[in-house]
């Protein structure tokens, strides 16, 4: 593509927040403000008519899109309107739904550029670049389309010492849709862990992985953010946001006993008292003992996010994860004795899983639930994405013609749906891996109930009822009034009720389960 000397803010296009901070666009407008450039968000509005006539009135220097393989098509579809009403800036995308398949990617979207691997660098380059009318083919990490091909321009860089990061721009993401995580966990996963008003700051600890997963994607060498320059960044948001939980969001936090006993250290020299939630691995807990669980759960720490996704010995072998059944159901009753709750995934049709392999994880499942009820599982179908060791084995085995098939099935329909059944990877029929999946998701359901006390099972089910009463007459007062006048006051008197009945209703739940609790112990 011809760069001219262009002019305007550098424009970026983010999912809806859904109580899940979107770091990837935080440290994309960090690095281009830390380097004085003006930077838009924008939060994805649908139809992509409305998304477009948006960015097409910022006259921006470039739009940029990117994030998960999920959102390619809607990308695609914006980009084709702001084609049709004849955009006169570039359009660059990014992400895992890119990097993997560059080329793919530009071609499908009809981007003009595509960003692989870490984007901070990269894509300041090209915003120099357009603004200075350079060849960006001189930026390495970039796809160029041009014309009918796409040139590869190599490997492009990426930061080394993460702990040098800048920080985030919190004011381009507003904080009413990530800070308050406590109401969408009231509503949608009750449980004694969190509570309604929590509020929750992100915290980013690291980069790449080093362990091998077939299902997952692969992008760079691991890189570690020190825990003092994570607490520093911890002790500011917590006090900007009054914010009282940090949420560890990447797998590299608690990568070893040492890294947790940092972490145990950093967290106790805060200026207030917090609660935590980390990601991990059952192998890492296993390294550390007993009294390091007990003193990460007294620094705070709630939940840990671990990585299940199968109850057969043999296929856990074969994902790579490197422990056994016996290894997880240690460490969910060690993490139970320790006060932390874990939570987790389980997926159906992998690569040749059996009916009884997957009869194997609803026994898992099972057994960890036995050993803590209030265990939070979340349950998928094997999907080989681009970047996977999967996804490499079904070309190569020619189960999937190319990324073009890929991308004809994954969008098939409607909707872009993750969690169905692209390539039957396992031994079953397609018949049997999906009713093998509503068997292991209804069992779950089925156990919850049966090991919940009457106690328990009325505190699950106020909570939700409260939610979606809210929702209901949320939705109701919208459309007898629409619009912000006079409809503001009743649609906040609404919210302030249903913000009064789910305090009060936790402050008894509370004193229920400390009753369940007793009436267990006696």
């Amino acid at each position: 593509m011809n760069c001219k000397f262009r002019q305007g803010p550098v424009v970026l296009v983010s999912r809806k927040i859904q109580y899940v901070f979107p770091l990837a666009y935080a440290y994309l407008a960090a690095y281009l403000k830390q380097h004085g450039e003006h930077v838009i968000i924008l939060f994805k509005e649908y139809p992509p008519e409305k998304m477009a006539s948006l960015i097409l009135e910022l006259n921006p220097l470039l739009v940029g899109f990117g994030n998960l393989y999920p959102e390619l098509k809607e990308t695609a579809d914006i980009i084709s309107i702001l084609n049709k009403r004849d955009r006169q800036f570039p359009v660059v995308i990014g992400g895992q739904m890119v990097s993997p398949t560059p080329e793919f990617a530009v071609k499908i979207t009809g981007a003009d550029f595509g960003i692989t691997g870490e984007g901070e660098i990269t894509l300041h380059k090209l915003v120099l670049a357009l603004r200075e009318a350079k060849d960006p083919l001189e930026i390495k990490g970039l796809a160029v389309r041009q014309g009918n091909d796409v040139i590869m321009t190599g490997p492009g860089e990426f930061i080394e010492d993460i702990s040098q990061l800048p920080k985030i721009p919190y004011e381009l993401f507003p904080a009413d849709k990530w800070l308050p995580i406590g109401k969408w966990y009231a509503g949608f996963v009750p449980n004694s862990f969190w509570h309604y008003d929590d509020r929750v700051v992100n915290i980013h600890g690291g980069r790449g992985c080093p362990f091998n997963c077939n299902f997952c994607y692969h992008h760079s060498k691991p890189r570690y953010r020190s825990i003092e320059s994570m607490m520093a960044e911890a002790s500011e948001y917590l006090d900007k946001f009054d914010a009282n939980i940090l949420y560890f969001s990447d797998d590299t936090v608690l990568m070893s006993p040492n890294r947790a006993k940092e972490l145990v250290k950093g967290i106790r020299q805060l200026n207030r008292k917090v609660k935590f939630s980390v990601s991990t691995r059952f192998d890492i807990i296993a390294r550390m003992d007993d009294n390091l669980l007990n003193e990460l759960h007294d620094a705070g720490c709630i939940i840990m996010g671990l990585g299940f996704e199968s109850g057969s010995d043999r296929i856990l072998d074969i994902i790579g994860k490197n422990f056994t059944v016996d290894v997880m159901l240690s460490g969910v009753e060690r993490l139970k004795k320790a006060g932390i709750l874990p939570t987790g995934n389980i997926m159906v049709g992998q690569y040749t899983e059996t009916a009884a392999d997957v009869e194997a994880s609803i026994q898992l499942m099972k057994r960890s639930l036995e050993i803590f009820p209030q265990m939070e599982y979340s349950f998928s179908l094997c999907t080989p994405f681009p970047g996977s060791a999967l996804y490499n084995m079904i070309m190569e085995k020619g189960l999937l013609k190319d990324d073009q098939d890929f991308y004809n099935k994954f969008f098939s329909g409607n909707d872009a749906d993750s969690w169905k059944l692209i390539v039957n990877l396992s031994a079953m029929t397609d018949k049997q891996v999906h009713e093998m999946y509503s068997k292991l998701t209804h069992e779950y359901t089925e156990t919850k109930k049966r090991l919940f006390s009457p106690l328990l099972k009325y505190i699950y089910y106020s909570q939700i009822a409260y939610y979606r009463l809210w929702r209901i007459s949320d939705r109701v007062i919208t459309r007898i009034l629409p619009g912000s006048t006079p409809s503001g006051i009743p649609r906040s008197l609404v919210s302030g009720i249903y913000d009064c009945a789910q305090r009060y209703t936790q402050k008894i739940n509370w004193k229920l389960r400390k009753l369940d609790s007793f009436l267990k112990n006696e």
